[in-house]
């Protein structure tokens, strides 16, 4: 009989644990987003944490990858977290590793020598000078 009231207290909690990390989530969203959040929004948060089981750490990381990149929605997000997911990304540390990597394969190569011979030249034409 101990154990089970040990377990229960222990479930309790880790519930207690999770309420105020998910308010902390909430509001760190509203916070990044300056408006409250709708209720379709909330229900999108709670989708990830309790059937994608995505960490608030992780939904974190996904957040301060969207507005670094200036795309707040959670649109945008939810394509980050599923991203990750898919190439089994499930802390903080390997999202911000892979993020560099996005950012750094992101940047365009300067055009070398035979990138700039298939160029068309610009025609520098003066329509201010033309007879």
């Amino acid at each position: 009989m101990k154990k089970i009231i040990l377990y229960l207290e222990a479930e309790q909690k880790d519930e207690q644990k999770n309420d105020s990390l998910g308010g902390e989530l909430y509001s760190l969203f509203e916070n990044e987003f300056g408006r409250p959040l709708s209720p379709m929004e909330i229900e999108t948060l709670g989708l990830w944490i309790d059937k994608d089981n995505y960490s608030y750490e992780l939904i974190k990381a996904a957040l301060k990858e969207a507005v670094i990149s200036g795309k707040l929605n959670l649109r945008y997000i939810d394509r980050i977290l599923f991203e990750w997911q898919k190439k089994g990304i499930t802390t903080p540390e390997a999202a911000l590793q892979e993020s560099m990597n996005f950012r750094k394969n992101q940047r365009k190569p300067e055009l070398t020598g035979a990138g700039k011979q298939n160029r068309e030249p610009y025609p520098n034409y003066n329509w201010l000078e033309s007879d």
